[in-house]
């Protein structure tokens, strides 16, 4: 497995937390040398979904995206604290008029922003669709 294709290394890069060589990272603790490794196996459903296979590869990541949860912002209950900016691991909120606007086309779904707000101004929409197909009741 390509270590760059780990989303949490990519979101790193991206941070400028290391350069995006690999060679470059220091490592701390036991040489790695000495620790056995056993071979990583991506499970086989990784790629899949209900449509993997069904639809083009393309209108499948369409439905996907356009189906997985996303976080609302509820303005009028928001205290303008940052909490949900500073605590967002993909680095997506900005906070414009002292209130938080997502880009959520590169949001993760981690709902970190939804957890940490004190003032539970930050709800989590999902689709009706995906509701039906994946059981989630919200």
């Amino acid at each position: 497995m390509d270590p760059l294709s780990v989303p949490t290394v990519q979101a790193a890069r991206r941070r400028g937390l290391f350069n995006g060589e690999l060679h470059s990272v220091k490592i701390v603790g036991n040489d790695v040398e000495t620790v056995p490794v056993i071979p990583f196996k991506q499970p086989g459903s990784i790629k899949k979904s209900l449509i993997s296979g069904i639809v083009p590869c393309k209108v499948e990541s369409f439905f996907i995206k356009s189906l997985r949860p996303k976080p609302i912002f509820y303005h009028e209950k928001c205290i303008s604290c940052g909490d949900c900016l500073r605590g967002c691991p993909a680095r997506i909120i900005a906070m414009k008029n002292e209130k938080p606007v997502a880009d959520l086309d590169n949001c993760i779904s981690c709902f970190c922003c939804h957890e940490l707000c004190p003032a539970k101004a930050i709800d989590i929409k999902v689709h009706w669709l995906y509701k039906i197909l994946f059981g989630r009741k919200r």
